[in-house]
């Protein structure tokens, strides 16, 4: 199985999506980790990602961080099957009011 791990780090003034290229017809995508920084402006504002799968405007939520001045990461194992549309996307939402760096991971193996 090939394995991959896709780093990303954006400035977010509001929301946001990081969206993936779609899984082939009838390949899987086991998800690993996922992960996330939020680097504290001052104003104690929580920062939130969530890790989404699907395609369209039809997304089920996999996992979700809320972080404030903190980093965490998550170790699972969901399996995902491709149909050439379908996707992992991460939303970001930054409820400060100023804009800041929001980095995210996803670490996955193709099978």
């Amino acid at each position: 199985m090939a394995k991959f791990s896709k780093i990303f780090s954006q400035n977010v003034s509001g929301s946001e999506n990081k969206d993936f290229p779609a899984i082939d017809n009838g390949k899987n995508l086991v998800l690993r980790k996922f992960g996330a920084i939020d680097i504290n402006n001052g104003d104690n504002k929580s920062s939130v990602y969530i890790l989404q799968w699907g395609s369209g405007t039809s997304f089920q939520t996999i996992r979700v961080l809320s972080l404030t001045g903190d980093t965490k990461e998550l170790d699972f194992k969901k399996e995902l099957k491709g149909n050439g549309t379908k996707h992992v996307r991460v939303k970001v939402q930054n409820s400060s009011a100023v804009e800041k760096a929001m980095a995210f991971w996803v670490e996955a193996n193709e099978g």
